[in-house]
Formats: C-alpha cells, structure tokens, sequence
C-alpha cells in the first residue's frame, strides 16, 4: 500500500465541493480522497480559506437568484395590477379580469411595509395612540409650569400649589 501525498491544489478543490455539497462522503466519492483525509485538512489555514471564499461565493450566487426572481415577480405583479389576471373564459378563450380590492390591500400593505424596511422606518405603530398623546400632553404641561416657575433668591416659586404627602409606613 502506498501513500498518496496531496497537492495544495487537492485541499482548494475539496474545500470548494465541500461547500458546495457539505457533504465529506461526496467529496471522498468525486475526489477519491479518503473522508479521513479530508476531514483532517479543516485546520488546515488553506483549507479553512478556500472554504470561506467558496461559501461566500456560493451565498451570493444564491442572494442573486433570489434578488433575479424578485424582480420577475414584480414585473408580472405590475402587468397583473396593470391588466388583470389572464382567466379562462366558458368559451376556453382567455380574459383579464381586474385583480379584486383584498388582493390590492394585502399587496398596498406588503409593498410599504418593504419601503419602510428600505427606508430604516418603522413598520408598525406600536403602543396605543391615544397613550401616547396623553404622554405628550403631560410632558407639554410639565414644560408650561416649569416654564411659569420663577427663582428668587435660591428658592423656586409657582403659581401652583405644592400638594402635601403624607407618608405612611
């Protein structure tokens, strides 16, 4: 039995298909490495390197075709808001019919919440308005009286009465 020796060129290769496949028993089968072998090399610095760039590269081929995809869905959404939905008439011919105001709400709906996100904006209200504004009428209040208090000699005086608390303990 002789020892094969491997090549910097066999560690870039199976770190590549391995990213690809993530699979060590695949990449023995195409390379005819021993899965040992192959395993052994991830602490190889080289190894580990061309593992990195390879996932990168397949992550963006990835990102690519989804982002390809997106645009195809919005140009067939914009010939469907545009035009209708193609149906089929009783006659078998085919007719656009006016794509129907549930469908148009829900798609209004997703389409600003994902201008939003591009827009690092909100995409909710959160809370209850009316608490809120409540909120903001006490903080204007606060300022008006603070406002209305005036300092004289080190001591602060107001045109409101300062209620007296009684602890209890």
């Amino acid at each position: 039995m002789t020892l094969r020796s491997y090549t910097s060129e066999d560690r870039r290769l199976a770190a590549s298909l391995f990213a690809q496949y993530g699979s060590y028993v695949q990449v023995s089968d195409r390379l005819d490495i021993p899965i040992s072998t192959i395993r052994g090399w991830q602490s190889d610095e080289e190894y580990i390197a061309t593992l990195a760039i390879s996932r990168s590269a397949i992550t963006q081929e990835h990102i690519q075709r989804h982002l390809n995809n997106i645009t195809l869905a919005q140009h067939e959404l914009a010939d469907r808001l545009e035009n209708g939905n193609e149906m089929q008439a009783k006659d078998g011919s085919l007719v656009r019919i006016k794509v129907d105001a549930k469908s148009l709400a829900v798609i209004a709906s997703i389409a600003t919440q994902n201008a939003q996100l591009l827009q690092h904006r909100p995409t909710s209200i959160a809370g209850n308005i009316d608490a809120r504004l409540l909120a903001i009428a006490e903080t204007l209040a606060r300022a008006a009286r603070d406002a209305e208090a005036r300092t004289v000699t080190g001591d602060v005086v107001s045109s409101y009465p300062i209620p007296s608390v009684e602890l209890k303990p």
